[in-house]
């Protein structure tokens, strides 16, 4: 494999529809709380405490992650990398206390990617806490901080939502038809031949 063409995409907010479903089951607990406003933080307990268990309970059930809708331009998104010759792989960061995740997580690929992009991108999706130490040229995600970025080979592209405006990453994309998509993707691989050789298997 050369590394030098990965790129690894995130699932949640990136091609599968969390906050989206998060904000409508959680509409549920309160019909006030309004889901098209700014989030103010990542973790919706820090967003809602006074609903702290219920939304854990929500992302703990059974089917949430298996359900969750498709990005809008998601399925186009990833042609279009492999139309420009990189090889996306997902990477994406399982909740470990869910006894749920990360058999639902391949579901959601399976159901939703299999069927369009053969096999393979179920067998080399990367779920993992530890993003920083795989491998590629770039990490399209939707957190604004990525834990120990800074040793990671990678640079982070931020896939923007309602909750990361205010990130000063500059790198960043509005959706997956965000013209500076391929941009980015240049800067990456050269800065990734740079420093790391673009060779490698």
């Amino acid at each position: 494999m050369k590394f030098s063409r990965v790129v690894l995409v995130d699932m949640d907010d990136v091609v599968a529809g969390f906050y989206t479903e998060a904000y409508k089951r959680i509409q549920k607990l309160d019909k006030n709380i309004n889901a098209h406003k700014k989030s103010s933080s990542y973790f919706f307990e820090e967003e809602y405490p006074k609903y702290t268990q219920e939304i854990r309970d929500i992302f703990h059930s059974v089917g949430f992650f298996a359900n969750l809708p498709i990005i809008k331009g998601s399925l186009e998104g990833w042609q279009k990398l492999l139309d420009n010759g990189y090889d996306p792989v997902f990477c994406s960061s399982p909740l470990l206390t869910s006894p749920y995740c990360i058999e639902e997580k391949k579901q959601w690929i399976k159901e939703n990617f299999v069927p369009l992009f053969g096999q393979s991108v179920l067998d080399r999706a990367i779920l993992t806490r530890h993003k920083h130490r795989e491998k590629g040229i770039a990490l399209i995600d939707d957190k604004p901080e990525i834990y120990n970025s800074e040793s990671a080979q990678w640079m982070h592209i931020l896939f923007e939502s309602e909750f990361n405006l205010d990130s000063d990453n500059t790198h960043r994309i509005s959706g997956w038809n965000d013209d500076r998509l391929l941009g980015y993707l240049e800067i990456a691989r050269e800065n990734y031949i740079n420093n790391h050789g673009g060779n490698e298997l």
